[in-house]
């Protein structure tokens, strides 16, 4: 419960103030500003500057396992459906559970979805979203647009849109666009796994154009939840490069998580993804069904490590008409190096006879620079 009294002198905990705002008013350079635990139901805005004397102001937890709340519930705002031209950063103490993200919206509401949300030319950086993510679209949130944003430097995902997770009903991110984004040094505090664009279980989005650098992983569609299906995902155009782990990723984690179907994943860009040569490659599928892969354009790095694909979940998938570029002096087809299932398949042509995929593929000189 929030206590205390914006007439006390706010020095002392026993003194404290009652709003956030009152301290966002009133803090001198160089303090610290100890919000306790509760619920604010207030609108913030930050009157006081540090200085390079004294210091900056900190806002911290006064109880960082029990943090505040600060809810927007009875706030009163002039666009609640734009997010344009914000600079957010260094969000930082979330606790051992985490969640100090740059921009969540969730929508629990089965009844009405929050529509035609813009989140546009935004720059999100240093900030400790782990557990959560950085940019966070979760629930009954459709039509959206997020485009033209710059997220980095976060210990967790990136851009994420979410479906499925049981607190917030059936109804997920669905129909939406993520557009001219880039995203770099996204990488896990806890598991090194954080892709920079991430769907977990939504549904007909449009993943296009947008670049993914030094992170985890580059781009991963996925669905944590039992038996949530993603589906409908289209990606393409996006320049996915010199990520630690694969730079594209598709499929549930395990037979006790969902699946992606119906998806495609055409004309993107893959570059020396794998940094770290954990075996991955470039592109890796588990538990993913009736998605085509196609036209894509592949450099992998010097392992020439191309594919990992699940033997039990991963065989019902189309891969055709990729572009490949052999890495390494004088590199060739015969280098390229595809895991299919329990088999490990060195040379295209060896590939494409023993699985029937990638019939119109096509392989172009090692010499011929970047992709």
């Amino acid at each position: 419960m929030v206590s205390g009294n914006d007439d006390n002198s706010g020095t002392t905990q026993t003194n404290a103030w009652r709003t956030i705002q009152k301290a966002a008013s009133k803090a001198m350079a160089g303090s610290t500003v100890y919000i306790g635990p509760g619920t604010y139901y207030e609108t913030v805005t930050i009157l006081v500057q540090g200085n390079l004397f004294n210091g900056s102001i900190t806002f911290t937890s006064l109880m960082p396992d029990n943090p505040a709340i600060i809810s927007g519930e009875n706030a009163a705002v002039a666009s609640p459906d734009e997010l344009r031209n914000l600079r957010i950063h260094h969000i930082l103490g979330g606790g051992k559970t985490g969640g100090a993200m740059a921009i969540t919206v969730y929508n629990k509401n089965q009844e009405t979805s929050l529509s035609k949300l813009i989140i546009d030319n935004c720059t999100l950086h240093d900030c400790e979203p782990a557990w959560s993510e950085a940019l966070t679209l979760n629930g009954n949130i459709e039509l959206f647009q997020v485009t033209n944003n710059r997220v980095y430097n976060m210990n967790n995902i990136g851009i994420d849109f979410i479906g499925g997770e049981s607190n917030m009903g059936a109804l997920g991110a669905r129909s939406g666009q993520c557009y001219y984004n880039t995203v770099w040094n996204i990488h896990s505090s806890y598991d090194s796994s954080a892709a920079g664009i991430y769907v977990d279980g939504g549904s007909d989005i449009n993943i296009g154009k947008n670049e993914v650098y030094n992170s985890d992983a580059g781009i991963e569609i996925g669905a944590e939840n039992q038996g949530r299906i993603a589906s409908g995902m289209v990606v393409h155009e996006n320049y996915i490069h010199d990520n630690d782990k694969a730079g594209l990723l598709f499929g549930g984690y395990d037979s006790e998580r969902g699946r992606v179907i119906n998806s495609t994943f055409q004309n993107n860009r893959l570059e020396n993804n794998d940094v770290k040569n954990t075996g991955a490659g470039e592109i890796v599928v588990s538990f993913a069904s009736n998605n085509f892969v196609y036209s894509n354009a592949i450099k992998p790095n010097t392992k020439n490590i191309i594919l990992t694909v699940d033997q039990i979940g991963g065989l019902d998938n189309v891969f055709n008409r990729q572009l490949y570029y052999p890495n390494g002096p004088n590199a060739n087809e015969i280098n390229l190096i595809f895991n299919w299932g329990n088999q490990q398949y060195r040379g295209l042509s060896a590939f494409q006879n023993a699985t029937q995929q990638e019939l119109q593929a096509s392989v172009l000189s090692s010499n011929a620079g970047s992709v």
